[in-house]
Parts: C-alpha cells; sequence; structure tokens
C-alpha cells in the first residue's frame, strides 16, 4: 500500500494501512452478514470486531437506550445440532461493550432475540431453536461505542423434552419411582429415539412397551399407564438386563423393524409408552412399572419437505354461531375434526416471499 499524502498524515495512514493488513488476522467473524463465518453446534467461539464496520439494519428488538443499532457488528452462521433452548452468552468473556442479535436462518430476516447489557456491559440472550437449522448472529457494539475488541461467545442449549410424563411412578426398591424420558428425537426419517426410564432396581430384567390408550390402574406394585386402545399392547424384546449400581433401563426403537404391524409408528401417530421390571426386594408381586411417556412423532421440523415447520396433531373444534352472537348462515354450530398438518414455525418473511414470487414465474 502507498500513501501519497501530506507527511502530517502519515501516521493515520499507517494505522490505516495496519488495519488493512491485520484483516484477515482479526476476521474472526465476517464482517459482512452474506460472509458469515460457518459455525456448528454448542460451544464457545472467538469474536474479534476491532475494525469492523456496521452492516446490519435497525430493529424494533433492539431498541435499548433509544437506539435500534448494533455498531462494529461481526457476523456467525451457527448451524444448531439439537432442537432446544439456545442461550448466546459473553458474560465474563469479554471487556467489549457488546450488543448482540440472532436472526432466523437468513441476513435481513425476523430478529429471534436481541440484547444489549445483560451482565454488565456484555450480552446474553436465549431463544428456541430447531436442530439442523441455521442462525445468523450479529455481534457488536452498541451504537455509542467506537471502537469494538476481541473476546469469545458460548452457545449452550437445553434440549426440549421429547415427551409428557403421565400417570404415576410407584416407589420401587430404591426409594423413588422409575421416571421415563428419551433423548434422540421424534422424527421418523431419522430413527432415533432412545427410550430410558430409571431409578430402577440393578441387575434385574425390564423392558419396554406401548400402546395407543392411556390407563392409570394398578398392577403389581405400581400402575399400568398403557393400553392397547382396541389395537395391542406392544413390548420391545429382547428384555433388559438393568446393569449394576444405579439401575437405569434404555432401550433404542426401530421405527423400521415393528413388534407387529399393527404396531407401527408412523408420522402424526401418538403413542404412550411404559417401562416394566422385575423389583423381587421390594416384596409384594415382584414387579413394578416407570411412569408413562407420551410421544407426538413426526417429520422434521428441520429436514425434508417440512424444513422449519412443526406438526399441528389431529383435532376437533366446535364451528358456528354461539347463542345471541354471529349471523344467521353461521347455524347449527357443528363439530369439525381436522386431520394432523404441519404449519411454518415462524412467519413468511418478505424476502421469502419475494423468492417464491420468483421461482413461480
Amino acid at each position: 500500500m502507498v500513501c501519497r499524502i501530506a507527511p502530517r498524515f502519515h501516521s493515520i495512514c499507517s494505522l490505516f494501512a495496519t488495519a488493512l493488513l491485520a484483516g484477515p488476522v482479526l476476521a474472526q467473524g465476517a464482517d459482512d452478514c452474506g460472509n458469515a463465518q460457518a459455525i456448528s453446534g454448542a460451544g464457545s467461539y472467538a469474536f474479534n470486531n476491532s475494525v469492523a464496520m456496521m452492516d446490519g439494519l435497525p430493529d424494533g428488538l433492539c431498541d435499548f437506550n433509544g437506539s435500534q443499532d448494533i455498531n462494529n457488528d461481526v457476523w456467525f452462521a451457527l448451524t444448531t445440532t439439537e432442537t432446544g433452548t439456545h442461550t448466546l452468552s459473553i458474560c465474563g468473556q469479554s471487556s467489549v461493550d457488546t450488543k448482540v442479535a440472532v436472526y432466523d436462518g437468513a441476513c435481513g430476516a425476523q430478529v429471534l432475540a436481541c440484547d444489549d447489557d445483560s451482565c454488565g456491559l456484555q450480552s446474553e440472550l436465549e431463544w428456541e431453536a430447531i436442530g439442523g437449522a441455521e442462525y445468523i448472529l450479529r455481534i457488536g457494539t452498541p451504537a455509542t461505542v467506537a471502537y469494538g475488541g476481541s473476546g469469545t461467545f458460548t452457545i449452550t442449549f437445553v434440549p426440549d423434552p421429547l415427551g409428557q410424563n403421565y400417570c404415576t411412578a410407584a416407589v420401587n426398591s430404591t426409594g423413588a419411582g422409575a421416571v421415563m424420558n428419551a433423548s434422540g428425537s421424534v422424527d421418523i426419517d431419522l430413527n432415533n429415539l432412545v427410550l430410558h426410564a430409571q431409578p430402577v432396581p440393578a441387575q434385574q430384567m425390564g423392558v419396554f412397551f406401548y400402546g395407543p390408550a392411556q390407563l392409570s390402574v394398578p398392577f403389581g406394585d405400581g400402575y399400568l399407564c398403557v393400553g392397547s386402545g382396541g389395537v395391542g399392547q406392544f413390548r420391545l424384546y429382547p428384555p433388559l438386563w438393568t446393569g449394576t449400581g444405579s439401575g437405569s433401563m434404555s432401550r433404542a426403537v426401530d421405527y423400521t423393524n415393528p413388534p407387529q404391524p399393527s404396531g407401527q409408528i408412523t408420522v402424526g401417530s401418538t403413542w404412550n409408552f411404559q417401562a416394566w421390571y422385575r423389583d423381587p426386594a421390594a416384596g409384594g408381586f415382584g414387579f413394578n412399572l416407570s411412569d408413562g411417556y407420551e410421544i407426538l412423532f413426526q417429520t422434521g421440523p428441520g429436514s425434508g419437505v417440512y424444513d422449519g415447520m412443526a406438526l399441528v396433531p389431529a383435532g376437533s373444534y366446535e364451528m358456528g354461531r354461539h347463542v345471541g352472537s354471529g349471523d344467521s348462515d353461521e347455524l347449527p354450530p357443528h363439530t369439525v375434526n381436522l386431520d394432523a398438518f404441519y404449519m411454518d414455525i415462524h412467519e413468511v418473511t418478505i424476502l421469502e416471499y419475494a423468492e417464491y414470487l420468483n421461482n413461480a414465474l
């Protein structure tokens, strides 16, 4: 670089040249959203906005201290690996006065969350994310701060529960009731659901089973929470060994190999799961059960043609005029049954609608 200016400006020219030449070293986050630096999953990531210029637009959700702008911003494109509540935090990881925002998947898309000073001069925010989706992270300073700096930010998450507990888990010989949960996902295409139940007595036999109906009927030393519903109860064989130490049960569910054809788990179906296990140390009948666990299965969101959509389960509602309201053509009130359907999780943006129109022409 050659600076052909008056001698009294040589120091400014030298500083400008140094900043330009130092750019790649400070490139921890892109200076423009269109080239956002790709990152994936939870972890700690470095940022440096020392020489960054403002690239994004103001947004009402970022209105703090009279300003909607984020100055000196650098950009990251985060691909999440899990569905659940995600946290972006700079607390205690930088001396920079920060301001941050999260966008829904694209530059100029909806701002999902924004924060200025949650922890002193640093920022922290939360948003609900879908596993496999992309989110744009904007890290900068309040508009009143002229210069940035360096630091790190962390991405953490708390997974959403995959199902809903119901019924009663009676106390077993461990001193507590066995409670069910699940890991993986309820995405039929991914086929990676794993059932868990704990605590259960160690070194005993157990088995998971499932069915379409919910019950709460005394059975053995506990309660039967899963009914056949005229379809059947389906056992996930072979039986499990509860191991040593603090006993637990885990079983992967293979949608491609149901116990019986009538037990096939499909998109939009709801099934109830429970664990049965031996417990001779408790006396009584010598066996007990966990609580029940209801799971609604789906494809996506985050995969296939249902990318970015959520499954609305089948149901019914009353349609028509109520007494003293409405028009005469709204009679009589009647029940409408709706099949399960998918709906976009977020509103369609102007940019997305423009892309649709361009593709439709």
